[in-house]
C-alpha cells in the first residue's frame, strides 16, 4: 500500500509539473527598456537614447505540448540591466539634423528649404544648417540627398566628408579621424589611400573649431557612503582638440563639470585592431555626486536621464547621447539585451 500511495503521489506532481496548467504558469517576457524625455528641456528632448549596459542574454525555458507529453523549450531571452552605460557624442551630421552646429560661422542666412517651391538653377536654400545650390530646376527634392539637384555650397571650413557634396582637386574634407585632400574632381567616392583613388590622406591637424567628438563611460555607485557618477570620457580621433570643459546633465539640468585633461598616446601595435588609429587622445576622468532617488530603471521605465556636453572656451558645445541606469538587482528583468558597447566609439 505504501509503494502504491507513494507511484500515485509521484504521478499526481507529475501530471502537475508537465500539465496546461504548469504552461499557464510561465512568466510572461519582460518589457524592454522605456525611455521618457517629454520632461527635458529645449534641444535635450531630441538628443538619441542608448540603453546601459545588461548582462548577457539568459535564456528562459517552458514546458511545450509535445503530443501526449511536454518538453522544455527556450521562450524567450532576458537581460539585467547593470549600473553602467558607454555614450557617444553627436557627429556633425547628426548635430546639423537636429539644428546644432559646432561653428558659429557657418550658419547659413539663405533662406529655409520648402518642399512646395519650385527653385531654378542657382538658387540658394539652407536645410538642416548647410547651405546648398540648385543644380537645375527643382521642386519637392530634399537637399543633402545623393545625386539630387542640389549640391552643398563650400565654407571657410573643413567639413566632415558628405557622399553628395561634389569636391574640386584640391579640396579638402574630415574622415575617420583624418583629413583627406582631394586629387581631382569627386563625388559619392569614401575616402581611402590607394593609388588610383580620388583622395590622399595629409598630415593637417583637425579643426580647431567646435568640441571634438568622445565617447564615455558612465559608471553609478556608492562611494563613501555617498552615490557617485563615475565619468571616464575619451577623445574619438586622435590629434583632435582637446575640450574647455565637460559638462554634465541630469534631465537636462547641468550637475558638475570636468576640467582637468590628460594625454594618452596611442601605438597601435596590436595588429588585431585594425580600427586603430595611432597618435594623441585627450581624456578626462572624475567622479559627481547625485542623488539616485529615481535614477534605478523601475519595470523598465528611466525616470532620469544623464548626458553630457563638451565645450570649447567660447562655449560651442557637443552633446552625447542620454541614457538611464539601475542597480541590476535580480528582480529587475528587461527583454533589452545590451551586454557590450565600444569604447572609445572608432567610425
Amino acid at each position: 500500500m505504501k509503494i502504491t500511495t507513494l507511484k500515485a503521489i509521484s504521478l499526481s506532481i507529475s501530471t502537475l509539473v508537465f500539465s496546461p496548467l504548469a504552461i499557464a504558469t510561465c512568466a510572461p517576457p519582460p518589457p524592454p527598456l522605456q525611455f521618457y524625455s517629454g520632461n527635458l528641456p529645449g534641444i535635450e528632448r531630441v538628443l538619441s537614447i542608448i540603453p546601459p549596459l545588461t548582462s548577457a542574454a539568459i535564456d528562459y525555458y517552458c514546458p511545450f505540448p509535445i503530443g501526449n507529453t511536454f518538453e522544455l523549450r527556450k521562450a524567450y531571452s532576458y537581460a539585467n540591466p547593470l549600473p553602467q552605460a558607454i555614450v557617444h557624442a553627436l557627429s556633425d551630421q547628426q548635430m546639423a539634423a537636429i539644428g546644432l552646429t559646432t561653428d558659429a560661422s557657418t550658419v547659413s542666412q539663405a533662406p529655409l528649404w520648402d518642399s512646395a517651391t519650385i527653385y531654378q538653377q542657382g538658387q540658394i536654400v539652407q536645410w538642416q544648417n548647410v547651405e546648398y545650390s540648385a543644380q537645375w530646376w527643382s521642386q519637392g527634392e530634399t537637399p543633402g540627398t545623393a545625386n539630387s539637384a542640389w549640391r552643398k555650397n563650400p565654407t571657410n571650413s573643413i567639413a566632415a566628408w558628405d557622399a553628395g557634396q561634389i569636391y574640386e582637386a584640391g579640396s579638402k574634407t574630415i574622415y575617420q579621424g583624418r583629413v583627406w585632400q582631394a586629387r581631382w574632381w569627386t563625388q559619392n567616392e569614401v575616402p581611402a589611400n590607394h593609388e588610383w583613388g580620388a583622395w590622399q590622406a595629409t598630415t593637417d591637424s583637425l579643426p580647431s573649431h567646435g568640441a571634438s567628438r568622445f565617447s564615455a563611460r558612465l559608471d553609478l555607485g556608492s562611494y563613501s557612503g555617498t552615490s557617485q557618477l563615475a565619468i571616464n570620457v575619451r577623445a574619438t580621433y586622435p590629434n583632435s582638440p582637446t575640450p574647455a570643459y565637460i559638462e554634465v546633465r541630469e534631465n537636462g539640468v547641468a550637475i558638475g563639470r570636468l576640467t582637468q585633461f590628460m594625454q594618452l598616446a596611442a601605438d597601435c601595435f596590436d595588429r588585431n585592431d585594425s580600427s586603430c588609429n595611432p597618435g594623441i587622445y585627450w581624456t578626462s576622468v572624475g567622479s559627481i555626486p547625485v542623488n539616485d532617488a529615481g535614477s534605478q530603471l523601475v519595470y523598465g521605465n528611466a525616470t532620469k536621464l544623464y548626458g553630457l556636453w563638451a565645450c570649447t572656451s567660447n562655449h560651442q558645445c557637443r552633446p552625447s547621447q542620454l541614457t538611464a541606469f539601475s542597480r541590476g538587482d535580480g528582480d529587475n528583468r528587461v527583454s533589452t539585451i545590451h551586454p557590450s558597447e565600444p569604447f572609445p566609439l572608432r567610425d
